[in-house]
């Protein structure tokens, strides 16, 4: 009787599970460097969000939004606006967030690119942030 072992998947194809299944091509910005590789390691900058399969492509940080703009509604309240990053790192989850520490909840999002933040103080011992992200990373402005 004879067994037939299932194929070791060359450099550069991967193979998630044990057993006759084909070996495939490694997803975009990725690679297997050695024969019988499970899974195809994330080129250097490019990332696999915890929960993403290991058939998806390996996706970047999101690049800054453009255009952000702030328009004072009164002494507390500001609108800031902005358009969507160049680059979204080939996801799209991409999400935004306005910190400042002496509004605390008072930041209404109005999706995707718009921000009303009230109990807003323009003075330097305040700290306002603007934060970036997809599931990968996220940038601070």
């Amino acid at each position: 009787m004879y067994c037939l072992l299932p194929a070791v998947c060359p450099p550069g194809k991967y193979k998630d599970s044990v057993g006759a299944d084909e070996c495939r091509d490694c997803p975009e910005h990725s690679a297997a460097a050695h024969a019988g590789a499970s899974e195809c390691r994330c080129d250097t900058g490019y990332f696999r969000a915890p929960k993403d399969p290991r058939g998806m492509p390996c996706t970047r940080p999101p690049s800054k939004p453009q255009n952000i703009t702030v328009n004072f509604v009164d002494q507390s309240t500001v609108i800031l606006a902005w358009q969507p990053p160049l680059n979204e790192g080939g996801r799209t989850d991409t999400l935004y967030r306005v910190v400042c520490d002496a509004c605390g909840s008072h930041v209404s999002y109005y999706p995707p690119q718009m921000a009303d933040v009230s109990h807003w103080r323009a003075l330097p011992l305040y700290l306002h942030q603007f934060h970036i992200m997809n599931c990968i990373q996220y940038i601070f402005i």
